[in-house]
């Protein structure tokens, strides 16, 4: 008895550790700027949430799309303008400024911009990665992207494009495509088949030699 009574004792103080560390992480984190990243978050999905369904109901070049373009832009650049100069006063907004979610919000405006912009802060979120302020996933979306927008091969096969013949979407080229699991384990990333499949591609992988 007294041993279940002690044990009992025990996992009472844990969790009441457990609340108290985690209370404390968000006394730490900046909460007025994870309130704003967390608003800037809701209009950059917002924008978003439909848009596959208006692409597959009414085409890629259909005045629907283009609306929902033009509403995507001035989202993006509005985001763009605030969350920029957010960063160039406080560093990268990490996990431990913004919390998770707000450095993901972060990294979702920056990759919704233009190649210079990303181009730009691209080392600081490499760095930011690196710290644990960042999650490697979340960059290695940036690094496609940003190759993508070159005309090179992809690292990670993240990004798809509309095919101009079909219109259908299709994977972007991959580097070295046989290895490209192998690269996407490394940075969190689950198997290429599974995330084309998320997109309805039936992918099927390179063999390596």
């Amino acid at each position: 008895m007294k041993a279940s009574i002690a044990g009992s004792l025990g996992l009472v103080l844990s969790i009441a550790g457990c609340a108290q560390d985690a209370a404390s992480y968000q006394t730490r984190l900046n909460q007025p700027l994870k309130k704003e990243l967390e608003e800037i978050y809701a209009r950059d999905q917002g924008v978003r949430q439909n848009a596959r369904a208006v692409v597959e109901k009414y085409g890629q070049k259909s005045p629907q799309v283009d609306s929902l373009g033009r509403a995507m832009q001035r989202t993006d650049s509005l985001n763009l303008r605030r969350v920029t100069a957010l960063i160039d006063r406080y560093g990268w907004l990490g996990k431990s400024l913004v919390g998770p979610d707000g450095s993901v919000t972060a990294f979702l405006v920056i990759q919704h911009s233009n190649l210079p912009t990303m181009q730009q802060y691209a080392p600081m979120m490499r760095a930011a990665a690196a710290k644990g302020e960042l999650e490697y996933a979340s960059l290695a979306l940036v690094e496609d992207r940003i190759l993508t927008y070159q005309n090179k091969s992809q690292i990670y096969g993240s990004q798809l494009r509309t095919n101009p013949i079909t219109g259908k979407m299709e994977l972007f080229p991959i580097e070295d495509e046989a290895h490209v699991d192998e690269r996407r384990a490394k940075m969190g990333l689950g198997a290429l088949t599974e995330y084309a499949q998320s997109f309805g591609l039936d992918y099927k992988p390179k063999k390596g030699r």
